[in-house]
């Protein structure tokens, strides 16, 4: 009885934890196209929210990261450049000491008159209310620097390579 009744708790706890993984899951996606979607319709106020305070502190404050952001996105304009996400995959979550972190894949296309480049990478959110809300790295931004932002950032799950494809 004993063990039947243990058996029947840790599978309840088990569909409980995959629920709220889910839910989780969805909501740091959501943030994500969010986030993205931002980025692409030059809403960069929305893009400064949702960074990570370490990202902004590294290029020198909001004034300097809201600068580079347009200053970015003028140059693809300017080279007849166009960006944009074609998909957001599924997160990977984990939880190390009070925070939950996501890696969150993405694909972006950036397309010109003559070009078309494939880029996949991906985000990592951090939370520290229980997946409510997220702020985020660019994964692009490597491996080393993640960590130095992010000494919490568990090893597992592992981060994906990002690979760029050039299509013409």
């Amino acid at each position: 009885m004993k063990a039947t009744l243990c058996c029947l708790l840790v599978a309840l706890f088990a569909v409980r934890s995959a629920g709220q993984d889910d839910r989780m899951g969805e909501t740091v996606k959501a943030q994500v196209e969010i986030l993205v979607k931002a980025t692409a319709e030059s809403q960069f106020d929305k893009v400064l929210a949702m960074l990570h305070a370490e990202v902004i502190k590294d290029v020198g404050g909001k004034e300097k990261a809201l600068e580079l952001m347009k200053a970015a996105m003028d140059t693809l304009k300017s080279q007849g450049l166009t960006l944009k996400v074609t998909e957001v995959g599924k997160p990977s979550l984990a939880k190390a000491g009070k925070s939950f972190y996501a890696i969150v894949p993405y694909t972006t296309e950036i397309t010109g008159k003559d070009s078309e480049v494939v880029v996949k990478t991906f985000l990592v959110g951090v939370s520290s209310d229980d997946g409510k809300t997220w702020t985020f790295i660019n994964g692009n931004v490597g491996e080393a620097k993640l960590r130095k932002f992010l000494p919490e950032l568990p090893k597992e799950p592992r981060l994906p390579e990002t690979k760029v494809e050039k299509k013409k």
